[in-house]
């Protein structure tokens, strides 16, 4: 499950996403959340399918959603 998540965020295809560059404030102004490493698996789930809603309206180019995304998370949460 989680294979298949992270091949969706770093391989975004150009037919999913217009690629369009946003810079990371950009990024930020479509209100992604913040991932704090609590909650479990099932919080994560839920930050993930959120996070890959907020990355498809934000328009993020494939090259920076890992940087992105790994700018959300709080206080040394270790999700990877």
């Amino acid at each position: 499950m989680f294979e298949h998540f992270h091949v969706r965020f770093v391989n975004a295809s150009v037919n999913d996403v217009a690629c369009t560059g946003y810079t990371y404030k950009q990024f930020l102004d479509c209100k992604p959340l913040n991932f704090d490493g609590t909650g479990g698996a099932v919080a994560f789930v839920r930050w993930a399918e959120k996070t890959d809603s907020v990355l498809r309206m934000s328009k993020c180019a494939p090259e920076h959603q890992v940087t992105y995304i790994s700018g959300l998370s709080l206080d040394g949460a270790l999700w990877w």
